[in-house]
């Protein structure tokens, strides 16, 4: 028993010289090294210099990305992976492309208008919380715009959106200042549209449930900063609307073959806070 204990001690205070941690910064330099302990703002860590010295030193959490626990063991350990940013707050200005067809409830002389404004810009805001490594949890707001002017009229289209939303990502292993991001939001979507044809007011607007999937990636500027490129796919199609035309309003059951779809795809950048 006594020879058991002595083995176990033995083991127990050989395990740091084994189990190894890794710790890579927000530059993408890495350290290896033991954390002994750790508080709110730093690390305690034991390195083994290149002469074979052991020192012991604190590491600022700010200057910290990534922290791998017993990456470096004997018989090879599934390795953890833990990032220290847990909110992902910001904002995305970009490019977007209406691709759905457009409805045949549309009037034919305004068809043309009408495909003469597939392109808009859009602006957006999201607020993510991240509870694990991969997984998040958000919100989102997304606005798009668009028009077109002719001779005989303009047309305009306003859209809003704004979702709960799912989130993942992976950091990159090759350079952990890239990572990998994904989301999927379900929610409100409530569309705008104004035109002006002959000296004619007509006005739509109505609200549906609208889908949104993005993915991109963010890279990193500083330890709270990170520089977002992003694709986006949002969907929704109206059932109904309420339309008035020079100064009479009213309410519109529209048919599968007359419902306005709403899809569009989006291309856009964005300044992330990682707090």
């Amino acid at each position: 028993m006594k020879k058991l204990f002595i083995l176990f001690v033995f083991m127990a205070s050989a395990l740091p010289v084994f189990c190894q941690d890794l710790i890579v910064d927000t530059k993408g330099d890495s350290l290896n090294c033991k954390i002994i302990s750790e508080d709110e703002s730093y690390f305690f860590v034991k390195i083994t210099t290149q002469k074979g010295e052991r020192i012991n030193t604190l590491i600022n959490k700010k200057e910290v990305f990534d922290v791998q626990y017993d990456f470096f063991t004997i018989q090879k350990q599934e390795k953890r992976i833990t990032n220290r940013n847990k909110w992902r707050l910001g904002f995305d200005i970009g490019i977007a492309y209406r691709i759905a067809e457009t409805s045949t409830f549309v009037d034919r002389n305004l068809i043309n208008l009408v495909e003469g404004a597939k392109f808009g810009y859009t602006f957006g805001t999201d607020c993510a919380y991240f509870f694990s490594t991969y997984w998040g949890v958000g919100l989102r707001y997304n606005y798009f715009k668009s028009s077109n002017e002719e001779l005989h009229g303009k047309i305009k289209f306003q859209t809003n959106y704004v979702s709960p939303s799912i989130y993942a990502r992976v950091p990159f292993r090759s350079n952990p200042n890239n990572i990998f991001i994904s989301s999927f939001g379900l929610g409100y979507m409530g569309e705008n549209q104004s035109c002006t044809y002959n000296s004619q007011d007509i006005k739509l607007k109505g609200s549906t449930v609208g889908i949104m999937v993005s993915v991109g990636f963010d890279v990193k500027l500083s330890s709270s900063t990170a520089l977002s490129i992003e694709f986006a796919f949002l969907g929704g199609s109206l059932g109904e609307a309420t339309i008035t035309r020079d100064g009479t309003t009213q309410k519109q059951t529209l048919s599968d073959d007359q419902r306005e779809r709403l899809s569009r795809i989006e291309f856009k950048l964005g300044l992330k806070f990682l707090p």
